[in-house]
């Protein structure tokens, strides 16, 4: 077994024992450049790799990356639901990285990792927002593939519902509640106006026409895109059994400004097309106040990670700053 790496801290000797371990020692387990990326997120530290290993009298070979979950951050998620949701989308028309191999423990380099095949493509924006053919060609992919997540109901997701199921009308006020914990647990002192949102939300949750996979992240950052189309959906870490018109709601945010790249009214007529699903006006409005709420809450959590020595990265040193700008989009948004 051999490991070449071209960064200085890198964690190619845990991975490479991890590998051995999960694939076996006669199978002349190989990594080489291995190298950090940049613009992977907070929650996640990421790295490039490639994987060669003897199977049966041929030498196959991998491009991959890995994913490492960050100390500490604005998530409090794990690995394994990220990685078996990946599992379960294998085989269907939804572009994800295929998932290859998870350390849930944390034993072979310190800290949780899991390992995907390497999709091409950029998740990078100023490409597309300098080329309005190409974002347009994205948008659009964008939208049928979200289409197809949402007609999906991946099995795996079907036992985590927790205290009470996931239906039609309670997957509003399941991630009210989930959300309203995470608040509750990372606010750094009172917050009467996410306090009053949270209590305006639940008072007007709306049932849902479905209940779906949910991305929970789907917004430009997330998605790789190659020559003017999407390859793949990036980010799981969120998923979960919902409302389908929470993951549009996120997407056009007025902070993501997908707005310019194509015009909702076009993205949501693929959509419909595609899924065969109604979006009200109503039902997208509440769910741009909940994106409001839920974007204040991963702040706070940010901010709370950095104040308890979870993390040292600046970067979360002064998210608690913007929960009153993403707070005054909410109460402009439903006061109108």
């Amino acid at each position: 077994m051999t490991a070449e790496s071209s960064d200085g801290d890198s964690p190619a000797g845990g991975v490479l024992r991890f590998l051995v371990d999960e694939i076996g020692e006669r199978a002349g387990v190989a990594i080489r450049d291995v190298r950090r990326l940049s613009g992977a997120g907070n929650a996640r530290d990421a790295w490039s790799l490639d994987v060669s290993w003897i199977d049966g009298h041929d030498r196959t070979e991998q491009a991959c990356v890995m994913l490492v979950k960050a100390d500490g951050g604005q998530l409090e998620t794990g690995l394994a639901l990220e990685f078996r949701t990946l599992q379960a989308l294998q085989d269907t028309e939804v572009p994800v990285p295929k998932p290859l191999w998870l350390d849930e423990s944390g034993r072979w380099i310190g800290r949780p990792f899991f390992i995907t095949a390497l999709v091409p493509g950029t998740a990078d924006e100023r490409a597309l927002r300098s080329n309005t053919g190409a974002a347009e060609r994205v948008m659009l992919d964008l939208a049928t593939a979200v289409a197809r997540l949402h007609r999906l109901v991946p099995p795996l997701l079907e036992g985590s519902e927790g205290s009470y199921p996931v239906t039609a009308e309670t997957a509003a006020a399941r991630q009210l509640e989930e959300w309203k914990d995470v608040f509750h647990r990372n606010q750094l002192g009172p917050q009467p106006a996410v306090s009053f949102a949270f209590a305006w939300l639940e008072a007007h949750a709306p049932v849902a026409e479905a209940v779906s996979l949910v991305h929970g992240d789907l917004r430009l950052g997330n998605v790789l895109h190659d020559k003017g189309r999407l390859t793949c959906l990036l980010d799981w870490e969120m998923a979960h059994l919902g409302d389908p018109i929470e993951d549009l709601a996120w997407l056009y945010r007025r902070l993501w400004n997908a707005a310019p790249l194509l015009d909702p009214s076009q993205f949501l007529d693929r959509y419909r097309a595609e899924s065969g699903f109604e979006v009200s006006s109503r039902h997208l409005a509440y769910y741009a106040l909940f994106s409001e709420v839920k974007h204040a809450v991963i702040s706070m959590t940010a901010a709370r990670s950095f104040h308890d020595g979870r993390t040292c990265n600046l970067r979360m040193a002064d998210r608690h700053a913007s929960v009153a700008t993403v707070m005054s989009e909410f109460y402009r948004l439903v006061s109108l």
